[in-house]
C-alpha cells in the first residue's frame, strides 16, 4: 500500500477482477458518486470563491457511496484570514444546493457551515478540542472531495498530518530509514471513533427513537468502515516501513516528510479502496468476498427508499419484529466478524501490529 501505487485508488475494481465476481451495488454507488460530484462541481462554479477558501463534500459522496437516499454534506473550508464576506459565501452556497433540491445535511451543525484551518491544526487535544472540531479534522482526512479548487483543502490536510507526525515523539526522534506507526494520529482515530459510539447513545438520548433503527446500522457499517480506513492507513507504515524514494541514512526530518506523504496518500483514498489494497495483500479471498458482500447488501438497502424509510421510523422496542432491521443486523454482524478475522486471525503480521498498537 505504497504512496506512489498509481493503481491504489482503484483498488476495488482490482480486487474484484482478482475475485472474479462483481459487487453490483458498490459499483453503481461509485458510479453515481462520480457523477454527482461533477454536478456538485457545476452548481459551486456559480459562486465566486476566493483563494484559500474550499467547498468540500464529506460523507457518502466523498466515500462514493452514493445512494438515492444521500444527503449533501459539505463545509466551507477557510484557509486564510477570516472575512465576514464568508458568512455570506456559505449562505450563497447553502441556497444554490437547495435549487437544486438535494437533500440538506443534518441538524447536528458539523456541516452547511463554515470551518477555520486554525483550529483544525492547531487544536488537537485539550479542551478546545471540541467534539465538532475532531469530527470535522478526521473527517477532513478519512472522507473529503472538494467541490471547488482543491488546493486549499489539500495544504489543510498536509498541515494536520505535519501536525500530528512532527509532534509525535515516536517519529521525530527516529534514528533510521524505515517508517514507524504515527501513534499520535493513531491514537484520535481511535478516540474518534469512540466519540461517534457515544454520541450514538447521546442521540437515542436526547432525540428518542427517531431515526434510531438507521444510525444504528450506518455505526455497524459505514462508521466502522470509516474507522477501519483510519487503522489501515496508520498501521501500513509499520506494515510496509520501507520507503523506495528516502535517501540512505535520512535524518529524522527525511523519515517525517516520507511518513507524512504516505499517509496524505493513503487518505485520499476512499475506504473501500484502502481496505481493498489492505485485503489484496493480507487477507484471503474467502474473508475479502465475505465482507464486500455485506456491504453491497447495505448500499442495497440504502439504495431502496421502502427499506430506507422503513428503518427512518423504526424504534429499538419493535425492531425485532422488522425484517429489514433484522436482515441488515445479520449483514452487520457478518461485516463486523470478517473484519476481525482479518485484523487478528490472517497475516501475522497484520495482528501483531493490531494487538500492539490498535489494542494496548
Amino acid at each position: 500500500m505504497h504512496s506512489k501505487d498509481p493503481k491504489a485508488h482503484d483498488a476495488f475494481e482490482s480486487l474484484t477482477r482478482t475475485l472474479g465476481r462483481g459487487f453490483p451495488e458498490i459499483e453503481k454507488a461509485r458510479k453515481r458518486s462520480t457523477a454527482t460530484l461533477s454536478k456538485l462541481q457545476s452548481v459551486c462554479k456559480r459562486i465566486p470563491i476566493p483563494e484559500g477558501l474550499a467547498v468540500v463534500a464529506f460523507g457518502s459522496l466523498a466515500r462514493r457511496e452514493w445512494t438515492s437516499g444521500s444527503d449533501v454534506d459539505w463545509t466551507l473550508l477557510i484557509d486564510a484570514p477570516t472575512a465576514p464576506e464568508h458568512f455570506q459565501i456559505a449562505q450563497a452556497i447553502a441556497q444554490e444546493l437547495e435549487a437544486e433540491r438535494l437533500t440538506k445535511p443534518g441538524s447536528t451543525g458539523i456541516f452547511g457551515g463554515m470551518a477555520s484551518s486554525h483550529e483544525l491544526i492547531h487544536h488537537i487535544g485539550g479542551q478546545e478540542d471540541t467534539n465538532g472540531n475532531l469530527t470535522r479534522r478526521l473527517l477532513l482526512l478519512l472522507e473529503s472531495r472538494a467541490l471547488t479548487d482543491s488546493s486549499p483543502l489539500e495544504n489543510v490536510i498536509r498541515q494536520i498530518l505535519r501536525r500530528y507526525i512532527a509532534c509525535d515523539p515516536g517519529v521525530s526522534s527516529l534514528d533510521h530509514g524505515h517508517l514507524r506507526v504515527p501513534r499520535f494520529l493513531l491514537n484520535d482515530v481511535i478516540r474518534y471513533w469512540r466519540t461517534v459510539a457515544v454520541d450514538y447513545a447521546t442521540k437515542k438520548w436526547k432525540h428518542g427513537t427517531s431515526g434510531w433503527a438507521l444510525r444504528n446500522i450506518k455505526l455497524r457499517m459505514s462508521r466502522k468502515l470509516l474507522f477501519t480506513k483510519g487503522l489501515l492507513a496508520c498501521f501500513d507504515c509499520g506494515l510496509h516501513p520501507h520507503e523506495p524514494n528516502m535517501p540512505k541514512n535520512p535524518s529524522p526530518d527525511i523519515v517525517a516528510v516520507c511518513l507524512q506523504e504516505r499517509v496524505y496518500s493513503l487518505c485520499r483514498m476512499t475506504p473501500i479502496d484502502i481496505l481493498c489494497q489492505s485485503l489484496s495483500k493480507h487477507s484471503t479471498p474467502d474473508i475479502s468476498t465475505k465482507i464486500l458482500s455485506a456491504y453491497n447488501a447495505f448500499l442495497h438497502t440504502l439504495d431502496n427508499q421502502q427499506s430506507r424509510k422503513a428503518l427512518e421510523d423504526l424504534g429499538p422496542e419493535t425492531a425485532h419484529k422488522d425484517t429489514v432491521f433484522e436482515q441488515m443486523r445479520s449483514t452487520s454482524h457478518e461485516f463486523g466478524d470478517q473484519l476481525e478475522h482479518f485484523f487478528f486471525d490472517g497475516d501475522p503480521q497484520l495482528r501483531t501490529i493490531t494487538k500492539k498498537y490498535g489494542v494496548f
